[in-house]
């Protein structure tokens, strides 16, 4: 009976902890000369460029590595390490140190690169391009694609600006009409990006307003959390319809005053910019013990009292 009753308050106690009780550890990262922080991969890797500097770099674990080329700016980087950006204004991919320029290019951008080494961007003789040890055009010029999953579906822009997404070679107008140049696609084929008026989710036809004014870039995980952030110092994380205001998740006397946001992993690690003991900084974002379990795991602790973990499971 003391057991039972023991576990009916545990259920009830874990069940009553409100959805939006995320709590995150916030590190400062990266260089401290004005650099932005591009994305993250799930070993916890970041790319990212210096606005003063022009010159992309990797972190990781505190050491900040500068990637060989001048003018550079690194956007994606996969889980096995290889960078994707420009340099010169050429798009690159940077393996091993190592920067290679892709095709013939002459003036464009690697965007996103997945974990088989395909990568897409826009190239301005050709528009949205596929790059898989070659150049292919996917749209015409003036298209720009602008992430991949590793399904090797692209999501991007036409020619006209409408949102599209490429798979089997064949182009599927997403019916939002004008977009951002900000789209990302996860493994579960969802889809987010920006309309001229609202962040959208869009999954199987189906679109949904994810409720943040004035934002432009959006990303998320295979677990469908998206990240958000708006024009006035704060970023979002939507998940499962509940919109939570990041700053309000990390202590109080933390020192940041104003976030905006970048990329979210697969273990639910987010990195952006923000404003650190009023210095402009790249930060981690890192999910403190899990906080916010899942239903499953809820049970499962309620009825093992014991051993069992929070976790938080997350592109």
């Amino acid at each position: 009976m003391k057991i039972k009753g023991l576990i009916i308050i545990a259920l009830l106690l874990l069940i009553s902890i409100p959805a939006h009780a995320f709590i995150y550890e916030i590190t400062p990262i990266g260089p401290q000369n004005y650099s932005i922080a591009s994305a993250i991969n799930d070993l916890g890797q970041v790319v990212g460029y210096g606005l003063y500097s022009s010159q992309a770099f990797v972190w990781e674990d505190g050491t900040t590595t500068t990637l060989e080329g001048a003018n550079s700016v690194a956007y994606d980087i996969n889980n096995l390490g290889q960078v994707v950006g420009s340099s010169g204004n050429q798009a690159s991919l940077w393996e091993n140190g190592t920067r290679t320029i892709l095709g013939s290019s002459v003036s464009g951008s690697a965007n996103a690169i997945n974990n088989y080494g395909q990568i897409v961007g826009n190239e301005f003789s050709v528009g949205a391009f596929y790059w898989d040890g070659e150049m292919n055009a996917l749209g015409f010029i003036g298209s720009s694609a602008e992430n991949i999953n590793d399904l090797g579906q692209v999501v991007g822009r036409d020619q006209d600006g409408n949102g599209v997404l490429w798979q089997n070679g064949i182009m599927t107008n997403l019916g939002i009409g004008m977009v951002s140049a900000y789209s990302d696609i996860n493994n579960s084929s969802q889809i987010v990006g920006r309309t001229i008026n609202y962040p959208f989710l869009w999954q199987n036809g189906v679109i949904t307003d994810l409720n943040v004014p004035w934002s432009l870039h959006v990303a998320l995980n295979d677990a469908g959390q998206i990240v958000i952030p708006d024009d006035y110092g704060h970023a979002f994380l939507w998940q499962n319809g509940e919109v939570i205001d990041l700053l309000n998740t990390v202590p109080s006397d933390s020192g940041w005053t104003g976030l905006g946001v970048s990329d979210i992993n697969n273990k639910g690690q987010i990195v952006g910019n923000g404003w650190f003991q009023n210095e402009f900084r790249m930060y981690l974002m890192t999910p403190v013990n899990n906080a916010v379990p899942e239903p499953t795991t809820l049970l499962l602790f309620g009825t093992g009292l014991a051993g069992a973990f929070f976790r938080k499971r997350s592109v």
